[in-house]
């Protein structure tokens, strides 16, 4: 069984969008599935544009900070499926991932994790960048793309999910975490979404760059295995 687990807080603009492409992707599939919708308190009416679909699980939390991480770890608390794929509610789904990435994993039983290719939505200067960034190579990877992927839900439990206090870089200290562990990442050829940043001014822009420096300095820190608790403090920051 897989369990698709949207999080989401204060994106009903694209919440709509994200869900249906996710229904779409998860009817491809030749295994059972269930959708999940994590929401973190979000202030605009994205929980019931969640409730107005029949099929979707949908949760309120309310946790002390409002990150990816902590909405990521309570869907899969109340998961059900032996597979886990996270999805930002920013993003809209390739109707063709999950049944590639069902094929990897059955291809791949030393894999714990599969991660497809994400793209922006928005084409200007300022995304050009990100696209050059995010894009993933295909094979063995040191840490999952951003805004989602499939992990076997075995290998999350024995991380005990992502770190909850980090605002940005929660991937890559997650990837770290399962490189110490040996576990793998496995990059596939196949397109997991299209991502929308909104990120179309000057100002947007350079708020994203802080937030990617910061997860180049955990994944340096971790790296190097010495802990700076000045970086760490930083990369917790909401920028």
């Amino acid at each position: 069984m897989w369990s698709v687990i949207i999080i989401g807080l204060n994106q009903s603009k694209s919440l709509g969008n994200c869900i249906e492409s996710v229904q779409k992707a998860c009817g491809k599939l030749g295994s059972k599935y269930e959708i999940i919708y994590i929401d973190s308190d979000s202030d605009d009416n994205s929980l019931e544009i969640a409730l107005s679909y029949k099929d979707v699980k949908v949760y309120l939390i309310k946790p002390v900070r409002r990150t990816a991480g902590a909405g990521r770890n309570a869907g899969a608390n109340v998961s059900q499926g032996e597979n886990l794929c996270f999805i930002d509610a920013d993003i809209e789904m390739d109707e063709n991932f999950l049944l590639t990435a069902e094929k990897a994993l059955k291809e791949h039983p030393e894999a714990d994790m599969v991660c497809g290719q994400l793209e922006e939505r928005l084409k200007n200067r300022y995304t050009e960048y990100f696209a050059a960034w995010t894009k993933r190579k295909i094979g063995w990877l040191d840490a999952p793309v951003g805004g989602g992927g499939v992990i076997r839900k075995k290998s999350f439990e024995k991380l005990r999910g992502y770190d909850t206090n980090l605002i940005r870089g929660q991937e890559t200290e997650l990837g770290f975490r399962m490189n110490n562990l040996n576990m793998k990442i496995l990059g596939i050829n196949e397109l997991f979404g299209v991502h929308d940043s909104g990120v179309d001014t000057l100002k947007k822009f350079i708020r994203r760059i802080k937030g990617m420096a910061y997860s180049y300095a955990i994944n340096f820190i971790e790296k190097e295995k010495a802990l700076n608790y000045k970086f760490y403090e930083m990369a917790k920051r909401n920028f």
